[in-house]
């Protein structure tokens, strides 16, 4: 496997596990193994489609946004609130990695099937994608959670 930057991110959709390695082809290092939601796959209790965490390989993209509960986006410093999430990094468009609603340790939102789409990590771990990894990382995204 190789990617154009000394990362690799790899997302186990079954084991709820986002996956950090730092080398090259044939020379792989396991660096960081973060807890993560995924997407629920289906229609919510109210009638709104949560989508499945997209599977397959992309490239990393960074982006300076933090979602808010008055849906908009930009460059922003504010105290939690409503399913406000930081460090946002894309996957493919709107669907990438971020903290936990509310950027706090909520462990209630990692371990299974949370989210629109998006990969949910800790605040920590969310920022370390977002400050640390170079645009263009290879992502492998792999599962049958929705068979």
């Amino acid at each position: 496997m190789s990617s154009p930057t000394p990362y690799i991110l790899a997302v186990n959709l079954d084991a709820y596990t986002t996956y950090c390695f730092e080398g090259s082809a044939g020379n792989w290092k396991l660096i960081r193994e973060m807890p993560c939601g995924v997407g629920v796959g289906g229609t919510g209790s109210d009638g709104s489609y949560w989508g499945k965490t997209f599977t397959g390989a992309f490239r990393l993209a960074t982006s300076n946004w933090d979602w808010s509960a008055d849906d908009l986006c930009g460059p922003r410093d504010y105290e939690p609130y409503g399913w406000a999430v930081r460090y946002f990094t894309s996957i493919f468009g709107s669907q990438g990695f971020h903290s936990t609603v509310g950027w706090t340790n909520d462990y209630s939102q990692l371990g299974k099937k949370v989210s629109h789409g998006c990969v949910r990590l800790l605040p920590a771990d969310a920022e370390f994608i977002y400050s640390s990894l170079p645009d263009n990382t290879e992502i492998i995204i792999w599962g049958s959670i929705y068979d």
